[in-house]
């Protein structure tokens, strides 16, 4: 693939679809190629995190956090609100009871 597609005057959200279109034909050509071979792959690096989602209440409305963590260690904890037909997420500072709390379960997971 050629070098990412940027502008001073379009944004990532304004580029993200053409990119992804570059990206598709170049995995396409890959995967179709009888002699491509691992030095062909554009992976630079391929990382397992895990998800975790707590569910603290159902309904209308719905509170969760999304944890994502990778050999016991929160890489990221989001807060997610949802209420009937919208919902809103909000990331969650390493200092808030919500991260000790998330802690908790993550060690859990891993006992």
């Amino acid at each position: 693939m050629e070098q990412a597609i940027t502008s001073e005057h379009q944004t990532c959200a304004q580029l993200v679809h053409r990119n992804l279109l570059q990206r598709e034909e170049e995995i396409k050509a890959l995967l179709t190629d009888p002699n491509a071979d691992f030095t062909d792959d554009p992976a630079l690096s391929i990382d397992t995190v895990q998800f975790t989602k707590v569910c603290l209440s159902y309904g209308g409305p719905a509170d969760y956090l999304e944890i994502y963590h990778s050999q016991g260690t929160i890489e990221r904890l989001v807060y997610r609100y949802s209420d009937w037909f919208d919902t809103a997420t909000t990331s969650v500072e390493s200092d808030s009871p919500l991260w000790d709390y998330a802690r908790n379960i993550v060690e859990g997971l891993d006992a």
